[in-house]
């Protein structure tokens, strides 16, 4: 049987373990699409300095080659953080297939039918593992940032300033993508070892939301096939009550059963 929450914990939004993870889980999915955003909004500020400060040198010499390795690298930081983006995008969907979705009224929804989807102890570990991956490459991206952030430090202190703006905004782009990095390792690792904790209750859960869909059906027909006041089935007498006969179920009148 699926364990229950303390109301006096969740209130009336989440009553089950399952729907706390995928409640947790729509936060994180619109944290992630923030991160989108944010991943957008670097990818823009990165290549807008490229071209202001491609307009302002002079393109001789030592200059121009600054420039080049500036923007050789800031591409490569655009491609991280778009393709980033992407596989979070990807992973929010597949925890929601896996998961669910809890709306805020207190309603579970499941997002596939039993005959799509299961969650079985491969598709939850499958999950599990995932969100390990995606953890670990935030913090490599987090920890790219950071180095390429000591790098323009190094470079301003050389004492050229021509690539200082540049510099700068290259610079204010990738401290901001490797803060979210760094955020989404804390919330992926965490969401990871939440779900491997309460897998067990994860999977009796579902087991349980199984065995109800499949006893669904049977109970619809028995509720088809009884017999309901006022009407009849072989017959052409209404009333209460019902015999067994010849082609099926016959309802006869409780008075003409009295008067017999």
């Amino acid at each position: 049987m699926a364990k229950k929450l303390s109301p006096a914990i969740c209130g009336h939004i989440v009553s089950s373990r399952r729907g706390l993870l995928a409640f947790i889980w729509s936060i994180i999915t619109l944290l992630t699409f923030v991160s989108l955003i944010l991943a957008l909004v670097f990818a823009s500020n990165a290549q807008n300095a490229n071209n202001n400060d491609y307009n302002n040198y002079d393109n001789e010499g030592e200059d121009r080659n600054e420039e080049v390795q500036v923007a050789v690298t800031s591409r490569a930081m655009v491609f991280a953080a778009l393709w980033t983006a992407v596989l979070a995008s990807i992973m929010s969907v597949f925890g929601t297939v896996i998961l669910g979705f809890q709306s805020p009224t207190g309603q579970y929804y499941i997002c596939c039918s039993g005959g799509v989807h299961q969650t079985t102890p491969l598709s939850l570990g499958t999950f599990i593992g995932a969100l390990l991956m995606f953890a670990n490459l935030s913090l490599v991206n987090a920890v790219l940032f950071g180095e390429f952030e000591i790098q323009d430090y190094q470079r301003d202190g050389d004492g050229n300033n021509d690539g200082k703006n540049e510099g700068n905004a290259v610079r204010n782009s990738s401290m901001a993508f490797a803060i979210v990095c760094i955020f989404l390792t804390i919330m992926y690792f965490g969401f990871a070892a939440a779900v491997f904790l309460l897998s067990g209750d994860i999977l009796e859960e579902a087991k349980t939301d199984a065995q109800e869909e499949a006893l669904r059906p049977s109970r619809e027909s028995r509720m088809s096939n009884n017999q309901v006041p006022g009407k009849q089935f072989g017959g052409n007498l209404t009333g209460s009550g019902y015999t067994s006969g010849s082609g099926g179920y016959v309802i006869h009148n409780d008075s003409d059963t009295s008067m017999q």
